[in-house]
């Protein structure tokens, strides 16, 4: 079947369906994938097309139409499986309702598991070369649920290859919606569904659309007026270049959603990682720091300083701060001296390194393909992200410049009340915590100060280092 039947004959099941498409065309876009464009004017907020949603497929409607038992494999499994079974077995199915959307789907996709071993290599040194590994390793245990599944049914395991998988999972992750997008009442677990028709309009950021769930139909409406040839868009939400190159094989320059991701190691003590952790949940709700991103619009927020000081915390620092009677800076705007010139120091060095990778040369092939031209706007846009940080970071100096001046000058007199009102209620639990505090000469105040980390000398050691720089 031509491409061009497969669109009509898409569009004609949608209507025998009830869906109303009178508004639209399916067209090649200038990448050569498919979009949707109007075909006749669209005025702003008005019904462009509806989808009714027996048509949607969701995990129920896979389980139930499996030729296998699939109960013990996760939802998303499931419904990869059926996909699979859809468009690979399609000549011994009977109930071929889905039949013409699963003709339009792409045989092919840009996203990373369909890049080419030349390709991979561009991504050398960017943030998004070790998640495009783990990915794949994601992708290939999901198979292997799945395999073991089939020897456990007895079903032939020659009916989903690897390749099938794949293509099956690159589907899901380029095309489906959360259920609750569909159904704003739906409290379950987070679920996956597919949509015909809503999944092949494209997405711009900032574009305003709705979606609304009427009469047991789907409808879009843009907020914008479209004439008629114009390609009408969706908005995926505000991500960046990394999350649509790994989930929809494509970016966008000067996004301006874009960020930067950057990952931090774990303390190696673990009773000391277990406080920190502790600490950073209570704070932020964070329950992991496998990865940190930090977002170019919002670069002045400064959440990621104030996770810096609690990963660059000492002993003494850290006990303090998960102490119930500490109150340092509910905000974690300041710790200690020593802790925020080692915080700093720490983002310059991550910044410093992660830049060093960006830059780091690869071999461009000839023939740009469409996944090298996206790599490659990935990788300029990423390094955009670092001249900005030059422009920003001289004020983050200042401040560094000012706080080893006052580190090295002793105890600033706006900290001497913090001092005086804390001395007697924290230093007996930090003497019975930490018994070296006890042998320091001096009074409680400069006890309490060295506990603080004001006194200790600044020295980054390349332990210290290790911990926190990936």
């Amino acid at each position: 079947m031509e491409i061009a039947e497969k669109e009509e004959s898409f569009l004609e099941w949608l209507r025998t369906k009830g869906a109303k498409v009178d508004l639209i065309e399916i067209k090649k876009d200038p990448n050569g994938e498919n979009g949707v464009y109007a075909k006749k004017k669209i005025s702003p907020n008005e019904v462009t097309f509806s989808v009714p949603q027996e048509l949607v497929i969701d995990s129920e409607i896979s389980r139930a139409l499996l030729p296998f038992d699939s109960m013990g494999l996760p939802d998303i499994v499931a419904q990869i499986a059926y996909i699979v079974h859809l468009k690979f077995d399609s000549d011994k199915i009977t109930n071929t309702k889905w039949l013409p959307y699963i003709r339009i789907l792409p045989e092919k996709f840009s996203t990373i598991g369909f890049f080419t071993e030349a390709e991979l290599k561009l991504l050398k040194g960017t943030p998004i070369e070790q998640s495009a590994i783990e990915k794949i390793s994601l992708v290939k245990n999901m198979y292997n649920q799945l395999v073991e599944k089939l020897k456990q049914t007895g079903y032939s395991e020659k009916e989903y290859t690897w390749d099938k998988f794949l293509w099956g999972y690159s589907v899901y992750a380029s095309r489906s919606f959360t259920k609750r997008l569909l159904d704003l009442k739906f409290d379950g677990p987070v679920s996956e569904v597919l949509v015909p028709l809503f999944d092949m309009v494209n997405h711009k950021p900032k574009t305003k659309v709705t979606w609304e769930n009427s009469n047991n139909n789907l409808n879009f409406t843009p907020g914008t007026e479209y004439n008629v040839g114009e390609e009408i868009f969706n908005n995926y939400g505000p991500k960046s270049n990394e999350e649509l190159l790994m989930g929809y094989g494509f970016c966008i320059e000067n996004n301006p959603f874009d960020y930067l991701r950057v990952k931090l190691n774990y303390e190696k003590d673990p009773l000391v990682a277990e406080k920190k952790m502790w600490f950073l949940n209570e704070k932020f709700g964070l329950n992991k720091l496998d990865l940190f991103i930090t977002k170019l619009e919002s670069f002045s927020n400064d959440l990621i300083f104030k996770i810096l000081r609690v990963m660059v915390m000492n002993n003494n620092e850290t006990f303090l701060c998960h102490s119930a009677f500490t109150d340092l800076d509910k905000d974690l705007g300041f710790i200690s001296y020593r802790n925020e010139l080692l915080m700093i120091n720490t983002f310059e060095k991550l910044l410093y390194n992660l830049k060093n990778k960006i830059e780091a040369h690869v071999d461009i092939p000839d023939h740009k393909t469409y996944n090298v031209v996206n790599v490659l706007v990935y990788r300029e846009d990423s390094y955009k992200f670092f001249v900005l940080q030059d422009l920003e970071f001289n004020s983050l100096l200042e401040k560094y410049n000012i706080c080893e001046k006052l580190y090295s000058g002793g105890v600033p007199e706006d900290t001497k009340d913090f001092v005086e009102d804390l001395s007697t209620q924290v230093f007996p639990i930090l003497a019975k915590e930490f018994p070296e505090i006890s042998r320091i000469n001096g009074d409680t105040e400069q006890r309490l100060l060295w506990a603080v980390g004001i006194f200790d000398t600044f020295y980054i050691s390349d332990e210290e280092e290790g911990i926190l720089l990936a």
